[in-house]
């Protein structure tokens, strides 16, 4: 069983619905011939990801991640609408299939936004079922592994859904088990609230577990703001500060994470530009989220953050947007432990 989140951002995963991994949502083929296999070290990490994909004749090769990032200054994230039927997009699941165990036969769990239709989450439920082998790791951990065969179930659920199990309950003793917030499951009415920052948007979504699983859509929405925001701001500052071309998707990562870079010969330390950015994005969707719930925050029991940018957001959030604000652990991994712990909670039942 693989729980599995293809962001825009980053491609997060789990097999036992405790430990994430984590690869960014990048691919390159612009190194690869038909002899290059000796470019790759020896690293068996998934920093150094690379495989190869029969698609009927056709051989494609991909770099996959941090190494696509760093061999290919022109790599960026795949945000297109359509980017699932995209080969970028079937190359990072290809990684994924590589980088779990060796069984043939692989069970995928993941998920949409809750504003997906019924059709749109049935549509990518095909797409999954339908990926075919054979595909072969060409490098990093990976190297060696071999996929024949074919993924025998999926299933696709509301990123929603996915995030709150996540952070009301846990894998304990080969059961599902509540750690917090039990008011959500005793007392039917009872809203919770779901900011999931990531990197193209923010979802918020406001929700009923009791009786039933139910949106409230009038209190829920999406925002175009997000990591890449942050991202796009101090690219085009450092473009105006420096009259050059925007940051490499590899170098304005750094930068994100509040590292220091180097540029022509110099060291630079872009930190006070991305703490102000931050700062001002966080500022905006704090606002929107208290213009749009209004008095009806007063409704809402807990609010949880999640998602890739809640680490980089939660001075912003914790504390302000809502009264009982919780961070979930590990928030980039969230929707992939909801998607595993879901289909386990169905499996078990």
């Amino acid at each position: 069983m693989i729980g599995l989140d293809i962001g825009n951002g980053n491609t997060k995963w789990t097999t036992d619905g405790k430990i994430v991994y984590t690869i960014p949502s990048v691919v390159s083929t612009a190194y690869f011939g038909e002899d290059d296999d000796e470019i790759f070290t020896s690293s068996r990490s998934l920093s150094e990801l690379a495989l190869e994909w029969k698609d009927g004749e056709q051989r494609k090769r991909f770099i996959v991640g941090e190494r696509a990032l760093r061999e290919d200054s022109q790599a960026t994230r795949t945000m297109a609408a359509d980017r699932i039927s995209r080969d970028e997009f079937k190359a990072l699941l290809g990684a994924v299939i590589l980088a779990t165990s060796h069984e043939e036969q692989k069970v995928i769990f993941s998920g949409l936004p809750y504003t997906a239709t019924k059709e749109q989450r049935e549509k990518f439920r095909q797409m999954i079922l339908e990926f075919r082998g054979p595909l072969k790791g060409l490098a990093g951990s990976i190297k060696g592994h071999r996929w024949l065969n074919k993924i025998v179930s999926a299933n696709v659920f509301r990123q929603a859904e996915a995030m709150i199990f996540d952070a009301v309950f846990q894998i304990k003793d080969d059961k599902i088990v509540p750690i917090r917030d039990q008011v959500l499951l005793e007392i039917p009415g009872t809203r919770v609230a779901v900011v999931d920052i990531g990197y193209g948007t923010t979802d918020v979504i406001v929700c009923e577990i009791l009786p039933e699983f139910k949106v409230i859509k009038e209190l829920s929405f999406t925002l175009p703001l997000a990591v890449n925001t942050v991202g796009n701001r101090i690219s085009r500052e450092f473009q105006r500060q420096f009259g050059e071309d925007r940051l490499d998707s590899r170098r304005l990562d750094y930068v994100i994470r509040g590292q220091k870079i180097t540029h022509g010969g110099q060291i630079l330390d872009l930190s006070p530009i991305r703490d102000q950015t931050i700062k001002s994005i966080g500022g905006q969707i704090r606002d929107q989220i208290a213009e749009k719930w209004g008095q009806a925050i007063r409704s809402i029991h807990v609010a949880y953050l999640g998602g890739g940018g809640a680490e980089l957001f939660q001075n912003t959030m914790v504390g302000q947007i809502h009264p009982n604000v919780f961070k979930i652990e590990d928030p980039q991994g969230s929707n992939a432990r909801g998607y595993f712990k879901m289909q386990y909670f169905l499996n078990i039942g």
